[in-house]
């Protein structure tokens, strides 16, 4: 596995002593200039920054502008209300206290690297369905409106699944019928959700919660709507949504292959699948492929 990359801009009384407790399990980059800190998170995947809190108030916390939601755990010599106050005011995602206890150090760094690509992967995942259903919308010929609308709503199809137990939506296997029973809920949940809002576009997003798992042949869930009676909304998230998941690897399943996607498509084209969506997505295909790689989740 590869190894996390950390960016440590620390005093230098400390960093010899970091070195020692993180070298084994990460590649350390060490810093203490702001412009170089700057460039070296432009250049390079860092996935944590250590930050001494003293060196960071005399930068006037600049590095906060610049991180890209990587997490930065502020290193500190002593804590107060006051102080924890400022650091987490000025973007700090945890602290630690020096002098350093190896196994606390560790911990933080660890708990907040995989909460960080943990947010990182559902956020390119939402990227991509909102770029996958813009392009397939448009091309289907849905007004600008519309397709503004779809792109806005699109990150919420799957709000319904808040509803379902963490375990489960984690289970690394594949569900048995009573698990999947439970998790097709969550179209229906996220439809009761949303349906009753003041905002319109929480009530468009209502209807793609509610039909992204309606089948073209009528064999879907919640309702087996059938062909024009899914919303077209529904219907494009479902091409997007699918079109993401089966190019992903999950514990229990390999990623097609892009001519195995292809393949799929067209075999579903008329089955789960509208025939002119699936036709736009093949027609566009290189372009999607493009943007799933723009926003992997690696």
């Amino acid at each position: 596995m590869n190894k996390k990359t950390i960016l440590v801009v620390e005093n230098s009384k400390y960093v010899k002593e970091l070195k020692k407790f993180l070298d084994e399990i990460y590649n350390i980059i060490i810093s203490s200039n702001s412009t170089d800190i700057f460039e070296i998170i432009q250049k390079e995947k860092i996935d944590l920054v250590l930050y001494d809190e003293e060196l960071a108030n005399n930068n006037e916390f600049e590095i906060c502008k610049y991180t890209n939601s990587i997490p930065i755990i502020f290193t500190t010599n002593s804590i107060s209300e006051d102080v924890t106050e400022k650091l987490y005011d000025n973007c700090a995602a945890d602290y630690v206290i020096k002098p350093f206890r190896k196994n606390e150090l560790l911990k933080r760094i660890k708990t907040n690297i995989k909460l960080f690509t943990k947010t990182k992967k559902t956020n390119n995942h939402l990227k991509r369905i909102a770029a996958y259903s813009e392009i397939l919308s448009k091309n289907y010929g849905l007004s600008s409106e519309d397709v503004k609308i779809l792109k806005e709503v699109s990150p919420l199809y799957d709000i319904g699944n808040i509803g379902i137990s963490k375990e489960l939506l984690n289970k690394p296997s594949k569900f048995t019928n009573e698990e999947y029973s439970i998790m097709k809920q969550h179209a229906k949940l996220g439809y009761e959700m949303l349906k009753s809002s003041t905002k319109q576009l929480l009530r468009d997003a209502a209807i793609v919660a509610y039909e992204h798992h309606e089948k073209w042949d009528g064999t879907g869930y919640p309702n087996g709507l059938k062909g024009e009676q899914i919303h077209i909304f529904g219907r494009i998230i479902a091409v997007a949504d699918v079109f993401d998941a089966i190019g992903r690897n999950k514990v229990y399943k390999e990623a097609l292959s892009d001519e195995q996607i292809i393949e799929f498509f067209k075999n579903e084209s008329g089955k789960h699948f509208e025939p002119k969506i699936v036709d736009i997505l093949l027609e566009n295909i290189d372009e999607l492929f493009k943007i799933r790689d723009q926003f992997n989740d690696i």
